[in-house]
Order: C-alpha cells, then sequence, then structure tokens
C-alpha cells in the first residue's frame, strides 16, 4: 500500500533515501508505472525534474549491489500519512 503523502513529505522522504543510498554505497532507483521507466536518482535535484503530479504512485528503491535493501510506496496526494512517513524515515 502506497503512503499518501504531500509533495514536501515526499521529497523529504527521498532525501532520506538518497541520504541511506550513499551510505550504503547503493543507488536509489524511482519507478512511476506512467513513466514506464526507472531513474536512478543521485541528488533531490535528480528527483525534482522527474514530472510528478497528484495521484502518481512512486517506488522508492535503495540498490547495494543488485539486492533491495530499502523500499517504498509513496502516492502524491493529500498528504494522509504525512505523520507515518515523517516518523519512519524523517528522524
Amino acid at each position: 500500500m502506497a503512503y499518501d503523502v504531500s509533495k514536501l513529505t515526499l521529497d523529504e522522504a527521498i532525501k532520506s533515501f538518497i541520504k541511506t543510498a550513499k551510505k550504503l554505497k547503493g543507488d536509489l532507483v524511482v519507478y512511476c508505472s506512467k513513466w514506464e521507466e526507472e531513474y536512478v536518482v543521485r541528488d533531490i535535484r535528480d528527483f525534482a525534474k522527474l514530472k510528478i503530479r497528484k495521484g502518481d504512485v512512486i517506488d522508492a528503491t535503495v540498490y547495494v549491489d543488485d539486492d533491495d535493501e530499502l523500499y517504498d510506496e509513496f502516492r502524491l496526494g493529500e498528504g494522509k500519512d504525512d505523520l507515518v512517513v515523517k516518523k519512519k524515515y524523517l528522524k
């Protein structure tokens, strides 16, 4: 199930995933079914270039040596799950 998050919380969660990827010497890969492509995100500016609209579901995965170390789904929406995501990823 994807977390319903605001744009601000989504950006903060992605920053946390980027930090984790760097710490583990891995890569953050994001996927949205409407794009039909995966994108490697190394910086929040890379993520900002992606055209994400309200209702889009984003899969974020940190890969280290082809193994997924961290994964979650986020849906850009009203922010109903902002508090849950902040507690989980923004410590």
